[in-house]
């Protein structure tokens, strides 16, 4: 009561307790609207949390107190040795230098100049694209205006590191978060691939630094997927699509990939078998989904392969043959023929009688990591004087590993068309409701049990959220979390299990502090305290505590040796 009556002159005690209720009940209410406490599960739950927290912060006076909370007091009150403050890119390097400055001076005001420079040591900057859908659809190719912004945004970023700036060596990665769906890894492709190759500066000479020019530091990458998903095996394509089309490599890191480690078997059963999805996607997901069923050499799903036959020829006719006339890939293949014969390229644009197949298909779905601004003739057109970096990087180099095939007509045209033909887009913009075949189903667990092991041995980590998992992702128990299944060495000394076990480079992690109300000792302890409760279908307790202790260490090692520091 010491808080009301100071303010309850002529109230009855009564009357002061009621004032008291009141005030609680309201700091609830208000509390649950900016800390998600909410069932609701979904990405979209979470932005609702997110951007109603920057509506009272952003451009008010408690912007400052908000960075400082958000990094000093983390740093202060939490057992962190570095900490990754994610920032929003700029379109211009000298907003982003700004940028910078101003967070560090914000973070740091009222320290010596030598408790700054120690609390800048333990913290850094990542710049965080942001994912959103392609809402202009008559745009001259998918995500047009969003792609010109990225463009805009990673230059920004490597001319900030040109010119030798102090602020660019506080960023030491790159991202790319928010809503997945309808913003496919292929929009930010080309920047990750530029930046992450970045060659320190235009001014360096024989790989020493020009005078008055810093070395900076190789940027890192870590990319959000998997995590928000409308199908399983569209959201294990995304990340192949991360994997490939981005170049991630060893060090670098996936968020979340909660569709790489979930029980397939559940989430389809939680859909009722169900999916709504478009029907570009769902003819993109049968064809991924056959090409690794034969890559992986499953013979127990042969049955999967033949009825993914029967729909890709009903989606792709409906899709693509309804918008392709004969004459026009005869133009094409004209045009095409006539500009290599000129330029002494080697192709395949003989023969103006298309064979489109399930193949060919797959085969342009590989190109979808490159510029679209290559394809916009209908072929393959490189730009004969690659102006800069950003030029270069435009082909995916690494993927696919046949290079050739961006000369095979009828690969080049589905692409083409993928991105520019009105008819393509519009139709395959669609929504179906799905009822996925129990043999889909099977075949997508096997192909999640393989990629599973192939992040393992690329080297690409996985950065868990337990809490931010939890409350967007549809398993309800902590027990169920798939960094159990990515990773159990310490967890069990079971010859069989272990091997079983992909062992993928795994972190704990905390997602944004000001939405779950969290820590990175809670993220731990949910893991804990859920492993020391969990029991067989007997009873019996299925993890020995010390066994969980040592489990945690491991993780903790391995977040260390994660991070971009």
């Amino acid at each position: 009561m010491a808080f009301v009556f100071p303010f309850s002159k002529g109230l009855s005690e009564g009357a002061g307790i009621n004032w008291f209720y009141l005030y609680l009940v309201l700091k609830a209410n208000i509390r649950m609207e900016l800390i998600q406490a909410n069932q609701l599960i979904g990405f979209s739950n979470f932005s609702r949390y997110q951007d109603r927290k920057e509506d009272f912060i952003d451009g008010t006076e408690y912007e400052k107190i908000y960075l400082r909370m958000a990094v000093r007091d983390t740093m202060d009150n939490q057992h962190i040795s570095s900490l990754e403050a994610r920032i929003s890119p700029k379109d211009r390097p000298r907003e982003l230098q700004a940028a910078i400055e101003r967070y560090d001076s914000c973070i740091c005001e009222g320290l010596s100049r030598e408790a700054a420079e120690k609390y800048r040591e333990k913290y850094f900057y990542v710049v965080h694209f942001t994912k959103e859908p392609d809402r202009d659809k008559e745009s001259l190719y998918r995500h047009f205006y969003k792609r010109q912004q990225v463009q805009r945004q990673a230059r920004a970023i490597a001319a900030l590191r040109e010119n030798g700036s102090p602020a660019a060596e506080r960023i030491h990665g790159i991202d790319a978060a928010a809503a997945e769906i309808g913003c496919r890894p292929e929009v930010f492709a080309q920047a990750f691939r530029y930046l992450k190759n970045h060659s320190v500066s235009q001014k360096l000479q024989n790989g020493l630094a020009a005078d008055g020019v810093r070395k900076n530091r190789s940027i890192m990458g870590t990319y959000h997927v998997g995590e928000d998903f409308l199908d399983v095996t569209d959201g294990l394509r995304a990340i192949e699509e991360a994997v490939c089309f981005l170049n991630l490599r060893c060090g670098d890191r996936l968020g979340h990939a909660l569709v790489l480690g979930i029980d397939v078997d559940e989430w389809y059963e939680k859909k009722s078998n169900r999916i709504l999805v478009s029907k570009q996607d769902y003819l993109d997901n049968l064809v991924w989904l056959h090409a690794k069923i034969r890559k992986y050499a499953l013979t127990e799903c042969e049955a999967a392969l033949t009825y993914i036959e029967r729909r890709f020829d009903e989606y792709f006719n409906e899709i693509y043959m309804q918008n392709l006339s004969r004459e026009d890939y005869r133009n094409v293949v004209r045009k095409a023929a006539e500009y290599f014969d000129g330029h002494r390229v080697i192709h395949g644009y003989h023969n103006e009688s298309p064979r489109f197949g399930i193949n060919e298909y797959y085969d342009a779905w590989k190109l979808r990591g490159d510029d679209p601004e290559l394809y916009r003739d209908g072929f393959f057109c490189p730009k004969p004087l690659q102006s800069d970096e950003w030029d270069y990087h435009g082909i995916n180099r690494e993927y696919p590993q046949n290079y050739r095939i961006r000369y095979h007509p009828e690969t080049a045209i589905l692409y083409y068309m993928y991105h520019y033909n009105q008819g393509v887009r519009k139709t395959g913009s669609q929504i179906v409701e799905i009822k996925v075949n129990p043999r889909m189903i099977g075949a997508a667990k096997k192909v999640q049990e393989r990629m599973q092991k192939e992040i393992a041995s690329i080297g690409v980590g996985i950065e868990t959220n337990p809490s931010s998992n939890y409350l967007i992702g549809t398993f309800r128990r902590y027990d169920r979390h798939p960094v159990i299944k990515w990773y159990n060495m310490g967890l069990t000394c079971d010859p069989e299990l272990l091997k079983a076990c992909p062992q993928i480079q795994v972190s704990v992690n905390t997602d944004d502090q000001g939405v779950f109300s969290t820590y990175i000792e809670n993220e731990y302890a949910y893991l804990a305290l859920a492993l020391e409760k969990s029991k067989d279908s007997e009873g019996n307790l299925l993890y020995n505590r010390s066994f969980i202790l040592q489990w945690l260490e491991n993780l903790r090692r391995m977040g260390i040796d994660q991070t971009f520091s």
